[in-house]
């Protein structure tokens, strides 16, 4: 596989990541704000963190396993799609696009990655993307994060924060809640739902802008470049009160930053 490959995945996950951040800046920055949409929003980000580290800590390998994890849900959606169209009025234009962003995906496998069309749905051989949990679990012989120091501290932000996220998206109570919040404007919510609001607001510029970090950090220490700015600044900026950011930054960037830009954060 060419090494351009690999960087093509990475590159797309970093634009996929700044896109959806400003996204969340459009969601809660405008007059009329959508802050529910903008905190699931940062699920994305999340997700995005735990994918990125896995395809670093293999980037040949686990790049490969990325693609065909896309191209089997790209396939499984337009399989989906073809077997309901009629009774879900599903516009033919949209089977025959799907069916174009295949094979577009089947050509770039062949030349990119060197697999065949035969191959994309062989699950002994291309096993499937692992879910978070399961990248970084110690018991998984199979996991994806198999470096120690990286998998410990990915299982913090599991529990500290993607634990929190999945758990908002998936109880019932609390996801109905959501369902109706990110349905409709601030500006129509009533009093008592207000300061959720405002809080879901914060909430999300705050960890979006945390997520960015992590991921761009750990995309510079890993391939021992810098970016283009000094990420080391950015993180004391915004960990300078020992708050949230500066724990993360504590247990790993700071190190990890160090060996690249100079000394780190020392508060």
């Amino acid at each position: 596989m060419p090494l351009s490959a690999c960087y093509l995945d990475i590159w797309a996950l970093v634009i996929s990541c700044f896109n959806t951040y400003e996204s969340i800046l459009l969601l809660t920055t405008n007059k009329i704000k959508y802050p529910a949409q903008a905190k699931i929003l940062t699920r994305v980000l999340i997700d995005t963190l735990f994918n990125i580290s896995a395809i670093l800590e293999a980037p040949f390998e686990n790049s490969k396993r990325f693609a065909i994890g896309i191209y089997r849900w790209r396939l499984s959606r337009y399989r989906s799609d073809l077997a309901n169209y009629r009774n879900m009025n599903i516009p033919k234009a949209s089977l025959e696009y799907q069916k174009m962003v295949l094979a577009g995906l089947e050509k770039l496998m062949k030349e990119d990655y060197k697999v065949n069309k035969g191959d994309l749905e062989n699950r002994i051989k291309f096993p499937d993307w692992q879910l978070p949990s399961r990248m970084i679990d110690k018991k998984n012989s199979k996991r994806l994060i198999l470096d120690e120091e990286r998998r410990t501290f990915l299982e913090i932000v599991y529990h500290n924060e993607y634990n929190i996220s999945s758990e908002i998206m998936h109880q019932t109570s609390m996801g109905v809640e959501w369902t109706f919040l990110s349905a409709i404007p601030e500006k129509f919510i009533s009093p008592v739902d207000k300061e959720k609001a405002g809080k879901m607001t914060s909430d999300a510029l705050n960890s979006s802008i945390l997520y960015l970090l992590m991921i761009a950090s750990e995309v510079e220490a890993s391939f021992k470049v810098i970016m283009g700015s000094n990420l080391n600044e950015i993180w004391r900026l915004f960990a300078a009160n020992k708050n949230r950011y500066y724990k993360y930054y504590d247990i790993r960037y700071k190190d990890l930053l160090r060996k690249l830009e100079g000394p780190g954060l020392d508060i």
